[in-house]
Order: C-alpha cells, then structure tokens, then sequence
C-alpha cells in the first residue's frame, strides 16, 4: 500500500426542537472581532484534542474488544454548531465536553471556527494532501432564524421543506455528504431516519486522502503473524518498509510512540506538519495508557522521540 486514504463521515445529530433555539434566543453571537485574544485558534485545537482523547477513552470501554474507526473531528465540528445554538445547562455541558472553559463567550469561540475554516480552505490550494470538510445547518423552511444566525453562519445554512418533502430532503442530505467525501459515502441517512417531525440536521462531513513521505512498496508487503492479545494470533499482510521515523518509547506512557509524516508541500526539503501517529501500549495495559494520554503528554513523547534508521511493519489495512 503506497497511499493511505480515509473518508470520514462520522456524525448527524437529528433534533426536533434545536432549531427553536436558533431562531428564538437573543444574539449570543456576532461577526464581531474585537477584544478576541490572538490564541483562540490554538485554544479550540486543544480543546479538540481534549475532545478526541475523552471520545477515546470512552469507545474503547464501551467496546474494549473491538476494531473501532471514529472521527473526532467530525463530530467535534458537529457538537460545536450545537454549541452555537445552545443556552443554559445544554450550552453549559457543552462547554465543558468541548473544553471550551477558555472562551469568555461564544464570539471566541466563533473566531476560532472561522479561523480554522480559512486556513483549510487556504492550504486545501497549496499542498498535495487532501483534505476538505464541510459544516451544514440543515433546518426546517417555515423555521424563522434570527438575523445574527443568518449573518454568522450564512455559509453553513440550508434551508429544507422537511413537513411536505421529507423523503427528498433525505436525499439532499446525503447527496452533500456523497459531493464532500467524494462519493465514498452515499446513504448515510436511511429511509425513514427524516420525517415531517424534523426541524434540525446538524452534519458535518470530511474527506482526507494523503500519502506517506516514505511510502510503503506493495512488492513488501508479505503474509506475517499480527498479535491481538497476548494469546491470540493471525496471519496477516504486513507492509514493510525500512526508513527514518520519529519512534519513542516512553516511559510516562508506557507505550512505543511512531510518527509517520505526510507529504504535505511539493517542496521536498519542507517538513511535514500533518503526520499519522501510532501509540502501541502492552497487550496488558490499554487501559493504563489511555488513562495517562493527554495531549501534553502526547506531545511530550513526539517531542522526547529519536529519528534511528530501521524498519516499520504494519498490517494492511483500509478505510
């Protein structure tokens, strides 16, 4: 496997009353710029990191024996419209789910959002890697939203006729899904899942397809044994390939830490900044590393790992 693509879309969050909150609560949000700290960019990514690790821990004790594929970053995005939208004890539990505590009131929050939204759209024109995401705001027509909501998220809006055209709005929703993943995904929404009742469809959908910077030959890849636990064992295609990768074995962790950088400049002496991260705990203690990974210590391994030459073997795998 010489390329490594994904295509995400993780999270639609159906409501029946959310959009009464957009449409009836006072502005609590406005393109609005000043007095916001420069950091704010920062502090919502942390936030998200925040974010990622607690949905981590949490799918992996409801499901401790299972392969699970997940994007946080989609369903981050999808609980930060929420957020928008929210007021009282629901905006407060999603303040504190997103680690949004840093913000003073939601028009930090919003600057973040529209920074990072720039800076995708921005850098989507000038690398090789491929990544696009998308927020929606789908909601029912005969809703009327406040004129601060029309204003903020003009670009996320959709208005839909759900009362007399259900069924097609279903259709509509999962055709924008299908258009930003590249067609990969194309019934996300079942027949059935929309009716009449439906105000509100908060999505959010993401398409991400990038290639390693010392790329796996398939000639490498070889039938070899994979470890599930301690006593279980398959065969497996495993890929090959010797290079220079940042490895740790860290000791707070607990864990082999592998980054594996993406190409993400035509200009080969540029470093990547965009890299796919493999934590590899004992058979015996996931739940021990999961407990001690935080995005500082994360960092903290990437930052204390060594560039030895050496081999990687990994099983193939897809999306």
């Amino acid at each position: 496997m010489s390329r490594f693509s994904l295509q995400i879309l993780t999270l639609l969050v159906c409501c029946l009353s959310g959009v009464v909150v957009f449409a009836q609560q006072p502005c609590q949000i406005r393109p609005d710029d000043s007095n916001v700290p420069r950091t704010v960019r920062s502090d919502l990514y942390r936030g998200q990191q925040n974010f990622t690790l607690s949905m981590l821990q949490a799918i992996n004790k409801a499901t401790p024996n299972e392969n699970v594929f997940f994007s946080p970053y989609s369903t981050y995005h999808a609980l930060l419209l929420a957020y928008f939208g929210s007021r009282g004890q629901t905006q407060a539990e999603l303040t504190k789910a997103l680690s949004l505590e840093w913000a003073e009131n939601k028009n930090h929050v919003l600057r973040g959002y529209t920074l990072e939204r720039s800076s995708r759209l921005s850098r989507s024109k000038n690398t090789p890697l491929q990544f696009s995401a998308a927020d929606r705001i789908f909601f029912d027509k005969d809703e009327v939203l406040t004129k601060c909501v029309e204003e903020v998220f003009h670009q996320e809006l959709a208005p839909l006729d759900f009362q007399t055209k259900s069924e097609e709005c279903r259709v509509e929703i999962n055709n924008w899904i299908s258009n930003v993943t590249r067609n990969e995904i194309s019934d996300m929404l079942k027949m059935g899942e929309v009716d009449a009742q439906t105000k509100l469809v908060l999505a959010n959908a993401a398409y991400f397809k990038g290639q390693w910077s010392n790329k796996f030959d398939p000639k490498d890849t070889k039938k070899d044994i994979f470890y599930t636990s301690e006593s279980k064992q398959s065969f497996v295609d495993m890929m090959h390939k010797r290079g220079t990768y940042n490895l740790a074995l860290d000791e707070n962790l607990g864990a082999y830490v592998l980054e594996m950088p993406y190409v993400t400049s035509n200009d080969n002496e540029k470093e990547s900044d965009i890299s796919m991260v493999i934590i590899l705990p004992p058979f015996h203690n996931l739940d021990g590393v999961l407990a001690k990974l935080t995005p500082d210590t994360l960092d903290d391994a990437l930052k204390e790992g060594m560039a030895p030459g050496g081999g990687v073997s990994l099983p193939e795998f897809a999306f």
